[in-house]
């Protein structure tokens, strides 16, 4: 594996925890949208090393929320349980993917140092 294949797959993890974080914001944001479907970040590999995020839907459940009027509308189906814990995962997920890159830019300085 070369060094700039390595930064380029952190920094692909990166953005895919970046991306998970804003949907699970939206998500969380609109627990109480009446109708709302949460979304999450799939990640799919990519050709040469790195990951990519697609946005599909969540399945579960749906509450009721009763109306004043006796009528009932469509609750979201965010779980903010689930919602936090995939808040907590990315962030150190995006961590780690730091982590990497950080090591990997030491490792080629200290290449190129050794190599002049």
């Amino acid at each position: 594996m070369r060094i700039e294949n390595l930064a380029a797959i952190a920094s692909s993890g990166m953005r895919l925890e970046s991306q998970r974080l804003a949907q699970s914001a939206a998500n969380t944001a609109n627990v109480n949208t009446p109708g709302y479907e949460a979304r999450r970040i799939v990640a799919a590999s990519r050709r040469g090393g790195g990951v990519s995020g697609k946005s599909v839907p969540t399945y579960g459940a749906r509450g009721q929320r009763a109306q004043a009027d006796a009528g009932a509308s469509p609750l979201s189906n965010t779980d903010v349980a689930e919602e936090r814990v995939t808040q907590l995962s990315s962030a150190r997920a995006f961590q780690a993917n730091v982590a990497v890159l950080r090591t990997a830019d030491e490792v080629l300085g200290e290449l190129i140092d050794r190599r002049a």
